[in-house]
């Protein structure tokens, strides 16, 4: 295992201590610099030489492809009628007892409106035939 670790030819260890302010944004300066020199996988190999513990930050678009959200199901397919298999959003937790799963796709703008007004707000058929005349719902 090696024991001083250098970025890019510039070993941190020689970098001249200064205040702690101008130090602070000195070494992040360097640090910014070398670090664009490399791709993250060479980084966290080169960090892994060194024992270092380091992890990649991903964005939001590497999700999809990042083993442990595959694993842990945290993104799943769903097959939906409409729009073929997509990838959405799994379940935060998994219970042993009573897995759960994606059972129907999401509704269609408007699709459950009536339904929800007559059996969460009251409404009659006369009330939502009003409210569709007046174009306050589809």
């Amino acid at each position: 295992m090696k024991t001083e670790f250098d970025l890019s030819g510039t070993p941190l260890v020689d970098i001249p201590p200064k205040t702690k302010e101008i130090e602070a944004v000195g070494f992040d300066g360097v640090l910014t610099t070398e670090m664009a020199h490399h791709s993250q996988a060479e980084w966290l190999q080169k960090f892994a030489q060194y024992d270092c513990q380091a992890s990649a930050v991903n964005q939001l678009t590497d999700l999809t492809s990042d083993i442990q959200v595959t694993l842990n199901e945290y993104i799943t397919e769903h097959d939906d009628p409409l729009l073929g298999k997509q990838k959405v959003v799994g379940f935060p937790v998994t219970l042993g007892e009573t897995p759960m799963r994606i059972s129907c796709p999401a509704p269609l703008y408007g699709e459950h409106t009536e339904q929800v007004l007559q059996e969460l707000g009251g409404y009659s058929w006369a009330d939502i035939v009003r409210l569709k005349e007046g174009r306050v719902i589809l």
